[in-house]
């Protein structure tokens, strides 16, 4: 009797060893995503709950379940009905700099509300590029503000391409600084809006700028001279609330040798900004 209890055991115990082990499911995949921020999760499921992951950081934004490429953003197109003689078409069949380029019919277009670095400054020929992916030898949809031409008869224009506006694709990209020359500004809003973002992202020449602390935005008039920075173009009258702050600005690069830098005397009368209070 003794005998086969041991038996039994033995036989319990190698039975026991043999039982599959009891593995935990792990989660699975489903089609489903979201947008957190600038992230991009996909939705697990298991036995216990549901979780969302972290698939991907969107450098670009995250719209619609989906990472935005580059130059997804939103459609650009004029927020009233056009009004006859608004706008036209045209081929774009060279680009001069940032901000200028020429037709087909050798009329030279520039974009109105933006200000690209000037040749030989940092970023003119990354600007330069960028104008020339966005626009050569392709059909355009040019868009009248007020004005018609500038002082050195150029057309003034907002250009779009494809749904993209493509003064405000070299802001986005900090390539150009947003920019408002009056009375011409209809759009000009949204590019300050971008140019916000591009400026806390550190795109572009906001790159360098946040490396020399440089914050256009919160100068006032109790700034350090020592934290003017004149080096480029990077300031413009949007930057400031009074016309003081731009002075200082102004006067500051002037004593430094490098002249109206940031362009904040449009009229070359040595009064920085006058449409600011």
């Amino acid at each position: 009797m003794r005998k086969e209890a041991f038996i039994l055991s033995i036989v319990l115990i190698f039975l026991a060893s043999c039982a599959p082990t009891s593995i935990a499911p792990q989660a699975q995949p489903t089609a489903e995503f979201r947008c957190a921020n600038e992230y991009l999760e996909q939705k697990f499921v298991q036995d216990s709950g549901v979780q969302w992951r972290v698939l991907e950081q969107c450098r670009y934004g995250c719209e619609n379940e989906r990472c935005k490429p580059p130059l997804a953003q939103e459609a650009v197109s004029p927020p009233e009905p056009i009004t006859s003689g608004t706008q036209e078409t045209a081929l774009v069949t060279s680009v001069i700099d940032g901000d200028t380029i020429i037709l087909s019919t050798d009329e030279r277009v520039r974009l109105i509300c933006v200000d690209a670095p000037e040749k030989g400054q940092p970023y003119s020929i990354e600007a330069h590029e960028k104008l020339r992916q966005l626009v050569l030898n392709k059909e355009v949809v040019l868009e009248k503000d007020i004005r018609d031409r500038d002082a050195y008869d150029r057309l003034l224009r907002y250009v779009f391409v494809k749904g993209y506006d493509a003064g405000k694709e070299l802001v986005q990209s900090g390539l150009a600084i947003a920019k408002r020359y009056e009375p011409d500004v209809k759009y000009c809003a949204e590019y300050e809006q971008v140019q916000t973002l591009a400026k806390a992202a550190g795109i572009g020449m906001w790159a360098a700028a946040s490396t020399t602390q440089a914050q256009p935005a919160s100068q006032d008039s109790s700034t350090s001279t020592s934290d003017i920075n004149c080096s480029s173009n990077i300031y413009n009258c949007g930057d400031f609330k009074t016309h003081a702050e731009a002075q200082k600005i102004y006067d500051e690069c002037k004593k430094q040798g490098k002249g109206d830098i940031h362009k904040l005397d449009q009229d070359a009368d040595s009064i920085a900004c006058e449409s600011l209070p």
